[in-house]
């Protein structure tokens, strides 16, 4: 494994991308063991708190600005704990089935 950012970005190529996608969807759900995502509630709210912040001053538009702001800034923090489960979950069943 390289340490080059240039060289594990060129690295994730298709299949890696799918597996991404699928390690956030199956972190942002039910693990067994794990059960639901702790921060799902508390990213929904921010990013309604903050929609609504910007409505305040913006109408529908800043509703919709400050949601997607909010998004931009929570969201990866979310994804990051969704992959961060599955791949623990992952992990544990694999020792399950090893040993």
């Amino acid at each position: 494994m390289t340490n080059n950012l240039a060289d594990r970005c060129e690295a994730a190529s298709g299949a890696d991308r799918v597996s991404l996608y699928r390690r956030i969807i199956m972190g942002a759900g039910y693990l067994e063991g794990y059960g639901e995502h702790p921060g799902t509630g508390l990213v929904v709210a921010l990013i309604l708190m903050t929609a609504l912040a910007g409505s305040s001053s913006g109408g529908i538009a800043g509703f919709v600005g400050g949601g997607a702001i909010a998004t931009l800034i929570y969201g990866p923090m979310w994804i990051c704990g969704c992959v961060g489960r599955a791949n623990a979950a992952l992990r544990a069943k694999e020792q399950a089935n090893a040993g």
